[in-house]
Protein backbone atom coordinates (compact mmCIF):
# COMPACT_ATOMS: atom_id res chain seq x y z
CA UNK A 1 0.00 0.00 0.00
CA UNK A 2 1.40 3.43 -0.83
CA UNK A 3 0.99 6.70 1.06
CA UNK A 4 -1.68 8.05 -1.30
CA UNK A 5 -3.97 5.05 -0.61
CA UNK A 6 -3.38 5.51 3.09
CA UNK A 7 -4.33 9.19 2.93
CA UNK A 8 -7.54 8.42 1.06
CA UNK A 9 -8.52 5.85 3.65
CA UNK A 10 -8.71 3.04 1.04
CA UNK A 11 -8.53 -0.42 2.49
CA UNK A 12 -7.90 -3.07 -0.10
CA UNK A 13 -9.27 -6.50 0.66
CA UNK A 14 -6.73 -9.26 0.91
CA UNK A 15 -6.76 -11.86 -1.82
CA UNK A 16 -8.55 -15.02 -0.76
CA UNK A 17 -6.51 -18.11 -0.08
CA UNK A 18 -6.76 -20.18 -3.30
CA UNK A 19 -6.74 -23.40 -1.25
CA UNK A 20 -9.55 -22.35 1.07
CA UNK A 21 -13.14 -22.99 0.00
CA UNK A 22 -15.48 -20.05 -0.43
CA UNK A 23 -18.60 -19.87 1.73
CA UNK A 24 -20.71 -21.53 -0.97
CA UNK A 25 -18.24 -24.36 -1.32
CA UNK A 26 -18.04 -24.76 2.45
CA UNK A 27 -21.83 -25.14 2.68
CA UNK A 28 -21.81 -27.63 -0.19
CA UNK A 29 -18.91 -29.49 1.40
CA UNK A 30 -20.82 -29.76 4.68
CA UNK A 31 -23.75 -31.26 2.76
CA UNK A 32 -21.42 -33.72 1.02
CA UNK A 33 -19.81 -34.71 4.31
CA UNK A 34 -23.24 -35.50 5.73
CA UNK A 35 -24.05 -37.67 2.69
CA UNK A 36 -20.76 -39.55 3.03
CA UNK A 37 -21.33 -40.08 6.75
CA UNK A 38 -24.77 -41.55 6.07
CA UNK A 39 -23.29 -43.85 3.45
CA UNK A 40 -20.60 -45.09 5.81
CA UNK A 41 -23.31 -45.96 8.34
CA UNK A 42 -25.58 -47.71 5.82
CA UNK A 43 -26.06 -51.44 6.17
CA UNK A 44 -24.74 -53.44 3.21
CA UNK A 45 -28.20 -54.71 2.24
CA UNK A 46 -29.38 -51.09 1.73
CA UNK A 47 -26.14 -49.73 0.27
CA UNK A 48 -26.97 -49.94 -3.42
CA UNK A 49 -30.09 -47.82 -2.99
CA UNK A 50 -28.31 -45.45 -0.59
CA UNK A 51 -25.49 -44.90 -3.11
CA UNK A 52 -27.93 -44.05 -5.89
CA UNK A 53 -29.81 -41.74 -3.54
CA UNK A 54 -26.58 -40.00 -2.48
CA UNK A 55 -25.59 -39.38 -6.11
CA UNK A 56 -28.99 -37.90 -6.96
CA UNK A 57 -29.02 -35.71 -3.85
CA UNK A 58 -25.48 -34.50 -4.48
CA UNK A 59 -26.21 -33.59 -8.08
CA UNK A 60 -29.50 -31.94 -7.12
CA UNK A 61 -27.80 -29.84 -4.46
CA UNK A 62 -25.00 -28.97 -6.91
CA UNK A 63 -27.62 -27.67 -9.35
CA UNK A 64 -29.07 -25.53 -6.56
CA UNK A 65 -25.67 -24.03 -5.83
CA UNK A 66 -24.87 -23.66 -9.52
CA UNK A 67 -27.97 -21.58 -10.17
CA UNK A 68 -27.92 -19.66 -6.86
CA UNK A 69 -24.29 -18.59 -6.61
CA UNK A 70 -22.78 -15.47 -8.21
CA UNK A 71 -21.23 -15.93 -11.67
CA UNK A 72 -17.67 -15.50 -10.32
CA UNK A 73 -18.07 -18.92 -8.77
CA UNK A 74 -18.45 -20.69 -12.09
CA UNK A 75 -14.71 -20.76 -12.84
CA UNK A 76 -15.09 -18.96 -16.16
CA UNK A 77 -12.34 -19.69 -18.68
CA UNK A 78 -10.66 -22.08 -16.25
CA UNK A 79 -9.35 -19.32 -13.98
CA UNK A 80 -9.35 -20.88 -10.55
CA UNK A 81 -9.36 -18.28 -7.81
CA UNK A 82 -10.44 -20.45 -4.88
CA UNK A 83 -11.89 -23.85 -4.06
CA UNK A 84 -15.50 -23.69 -5.14
CA UNK A 85 -18.60 -25.80 -5.65
CA UNK A 86 -17.18 -27.64 -8.68
CA UNK A 87 -14.14 -28.74 -6.69
CA UNK A 88 -16.40 -29.99 -3.90
CA UNK A 89 -18.57 -31.89 -6.42
CA UNK A 90 -15.51 -33.58 -7.92
CA UNK A 91 -14.13 -34.60 -4.54
CA UNK A 92 -17.44 -35.81 -3.11
CA UNK A 93 -18.52 -37.81 -6.16
CA UNK A 94 -15.12 -39.54 -6.17
CA UNK A 95 -15.57 -40.45 -2.50
CA UNK A 96 -19.05 -41.83 -3.18
CA UNK A 97 -17.67 -43.86 -6.08
CA UNK A 98 -14.87 -45.14 -3.85
CA UNK A 99 -17.41 -46.36 -1.31
CA UNK A 100 -19.37 -48.00 -4.09
CA UNK A 101 -16.33 -49.83 -5.40
CA UNK A 102 -15.01 -50.84 -2.01
CA UNK A 103 -18.26 -51.91 -0.35
CA UNK A 104 -20.34 -53.43 -3.15
CA UNK A 105 -19.29 -56.55 -5.00
CA UNK A 106 -19.03 -56.12 -8.76
CA UNK A 107 -22.05 -57.16 -10.75
CA UNK A 108 -21.23 -60.05 -13.00
CA UNK A 109 -23.34 -60.33 -16.08
CA UNK A 110 -24.70 -63.81 -16.49
CA UNK A 111 -25.76 -64.68 -19.93
CA UNK A 112 -28.93 -66.72 -19.87
CA UNK A 113 -29.39 -69.55 -22.28
CA UNK A 114 -31.85 -68.65 -25.01
CA UNK A 115 -35.16 -70.45 -25.02
CA UNK A 116 -35.96 -72.86 -27.87
CA UNK A 117 -38.37 -70.31 -29.35
CA UNK A 118 -35.65 -67.62 -29.34
CA UNK A 119 -33.29 -70.00 -31.12
CA UNK A 120 -35.97 -70.81 -33.68
CA UNK A 121 -36.67 -67.10 -34.31
CA UNK A 122 -32.99 -66.43 -34.95
CA UNK A 123 -33.27 -68.85 -37.89
CA UNK A 124 -36.50 -67.32 -39.12
CA UNK A 125 -38.66 -70.15 -37.82
CA UNK A 126 -41.77 -69.51 -35.79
Amino acid sequence: MDEEDDLLGVTWPEKPDPDAPCSFAQDFQDFGTTLLLRLSETEPKHLEIALADAKVNLLDRYCDFLTDTPPVHSNAAGRRKHLCIRDVLDTTIRQIRLQQRSRLPPKLARKQKPSPSEIARSFGIG
